[in-house]
């Protein structure tokens, strides 16, 4: 019996998706971050201000360190250095075995932690800490609004990256129940068998050892793994497509089979034509977070094999 597959596009058309994609990703993008930072500043304005108040403008930082991390200040503290120190690094460099609260409520291990970040203050944002003395209020409130606007920044960017992937996969999961899918319990997809229904689809399931974003049940027997990616430049789209995606894809191709799994991707943003053909020519099927119109032909087209 042969398996419907999902439309193979052509180098022109994939230019004409892409630059498509483009287009709706700079639109959506232009004004979105500036109403999550706002939010995230003002956050971190207070945190900042109540870290300097808790350490009398920093210079009881060593005395009261086991108190701001059992407080959970320790994003505020890490901001402290310049450049901030990752989670990470500050794990290594200090040699603390986790950054967890509960081992930085430590008093060893938060002085190790503080050690750390006192070798690497940033003296331009609190000159006062390298001459004893207390700040003036214009520096303390220098020290404030820029240490806020580096932490906001951060959190900006990461939020608009998880927000992006979880619209695109809402986008999908309402697509899908517009078509008459609903929505079943995640599970760990071993086997054919274990995959969604016709009609069902599930979140972030394992399969095959592998995690996919959305899995659904194609009427002929087979399932669909489906990767949602959101890029925003050619070379990132390199890592998530042709990198991440390609080798879940190959993945759940060798444990299922090409008759047991359609893999696919549901692209948004900037990815570099040729990235894409590579991408298809190696068994993603792609698809286009504007416009899911040829993922429910292919569906339909599926059902209708069946008679």
């Amino acid at each position: 019996m042969a398996f419907l597959k999902p439309n193979t596009w052509s180098e022109e058309e994939l230019a004409q998706f892409a630059e498509r994609s483009i287009t709706e990703f700079a639109s959506s993008r232009r004004t979105e971050g500036i109403s999550y930072y706002m939010i995230a500043f003002d956050e971190a304005a207070t945190a900042v201000d109540n870290l300097l108040v808790q350490t009398n403008e920093l210079s009881d930082l060593e005395s009261k360190a086991s108190d701001l991390f059992a407080d959970g200040k320790l994003r505020e503290v890490r901001y402290l250095s310049s450049p901030a120190i990752s989670e990470d690094d500050l794990k290594t460099i200090s040699g603390v075995p986790s950054t967890s609260k509960a081992v930085l409520s430590d008093e060893e291990n938060a002085q190790l932690v503080i050690e750390v970040i006192k070798e690497n203050l940033d003296t331009k944002r609190f000159p006062w800490m390298g001459e004893s003395r207390n700040p003036t209020d214009d520096e303390r409130n220098t020290a404030v609004v820029s240490t806020a606007a580096l932490i906001a920044g951060q959190v900006t960017q990461t939020k608009r990256r998880n927000l992006a992937k979880e619209l695109q996969e809402e986008a999908v999961a309402s697509f899908l129940t517009s078509l008459g899918y609903h929505e079943v319990p995640r599970r760990r997809i071993l086997t054919v068998a274990d995959a969604p229904k016709h009609k069902e689809y599930c979140h972030e399931c394992t399969v095959g050892g592998k995690k996919a974003d959305i899995v659904v049940g194609l009427a002929d027997g087979r399932f669909m793994a489906i990767e949602c990616k959101v890029s925003n430049s050619e070379v990132n789209s390199f890592k998530r497509l042709n990198h991440e995606t390609v080798e879940k894809v190959q993945h759940w191709s060798s444990a299922f089979g090409t008759n047991g799994v359609v893999g696919a991707a549901v692209l948004a943003g900037v990815f570099k034509v040729a990235n894409l053909k590579d991408a298809q020519d190696d068994g993603v099927s792609l698809f286009w977070s504007y416009d899911l119109t040829p993922l429910g032909v292919f569906l339909k087209d599926v059902e209708e094999s069946q008679g």
